[in-house]
């Protein structure tokens, strides 16, 4: 395994872990997830529960996609393209709210380390 791939499949399991708990948690506890992580605002139990609903198989997915990354290639799109909007969301309210940076810097590196692994894979194919 060359290094760009063992870097794609880290950064593939990393954020998958990380979209798997918090989708899980979302789904399975969205009071606990909204109370405790991130109270923001009024709790509605049903809409944590979509979000859960789309994080917890996209971690899944990505989770899959560890074990040959460029075969999944579309999942690490797909993965790094909703990173990118929500990190964008969080940066929006962050200008009217900085309370919750490391959360900001967290969703924007997940979004730039997705979108890296994506030229090194397709190099690796030549």
């Amino acid at each position: 395994m060359t290094r760009a791939r063992a870097f794609a499949s880290t950064v593939c399991v990393v954020t998958g872990v990380y979209y798997s708990a918090f989708g899980a948690l979302l789904f399975f506890s969205p009071h606990v997830f909204w109370s405790r992580i991130a109270p923001i605002g009024p709790f509605n139990e049903h809409y944590a529960r979509d979000v859960g609903s789309f994080l917890l198989p996209l971690g899944i997915f990505l989770l899959v996609a560890a074990s040959d990354p460029i075969h999944f290639r579309a999942v690490v799109v797909l993965a790094a393209a909703t990173s990118a909007l929500h990190a964008i969301g969080h940066l929006v309210d962050g200008i009217k709210n900085t309370r919750d940076v490391v959360s900001d810097f967290a969703l924007s590196a997940v979004a730039i380390l997705l979108f890296a692994i994506l030229p090194r894979r397709e190099r690796e194919r030549t």
